[in-house]
C-alpha cells in the first residue's frame, strides 16, 4: 500500500464454486496479472500440463490497492472481469458497508 491507500481483498469470493470443481481450466490470469496495483492469490488452483486448474474449494483471492476504497473496489473487480472458468461466480458486495452501500445495491452494478 502506497501514501496511505486501501486494500480491498476479495477472498475468493469470485471463485467459490458451489460444488467443488476441480480440474476446470481457469483463463484470464496473465490478463489479469498486467493490470496495476493488483495480486491474485491461488488457493484453490493446481498445475496440469501448462495449465492452471480448479482444484476446489477457494480458487482465487485478489487484492487491489488504490488512492482511495472506492478506486480499490473497481480495481478489484476489473480483475474479477478478466479471469473466468466453468462453475466460477463471486460475491458483488465486497466493500460495500464501507462504502455507505447496502448489499443487495451491489447486485446491480
Amino acid at each position: 500500500m502506497e501514501n496511505g491507500g486501501f486494500s480491498l481483498r476479495g477472498d475468493g469470493q469470485r471463485w467459490l464454486p458451489r460444488q467443488l470443481s476441480k480440474g476446470k481450466p481457469i483463463l484470464g490470469l496473465k490478463a489479469a496479472a498486467k493490470l496495476p496495483k493488483v495480486k491474485v492469490f491461488h488457493a484453490g488452483t493446481a498445475k496440469s500440463g501448462d495449465q492452471i486448474v480448479t482444484s476446489g474449494g477457494r480458487v482465487l483471492g485478489v487484492t487491489a490497492w488504490a488512492k482511495d476504497l472506492k478506486n480499490a473496489q473497481a480495481a478489484a473487480y476489473a480483475v474479477v472481469e478478466k479471469i473466468q472458468f466453468d462453475g466460477a461466480h463471486f460475491r458483488r458486495d465486497i466493500a460495500a458497508k464501507a462504502l455507505g452501500l447496502r448489499s443487495w445495491e451491489c447486485w446491480h452494478v
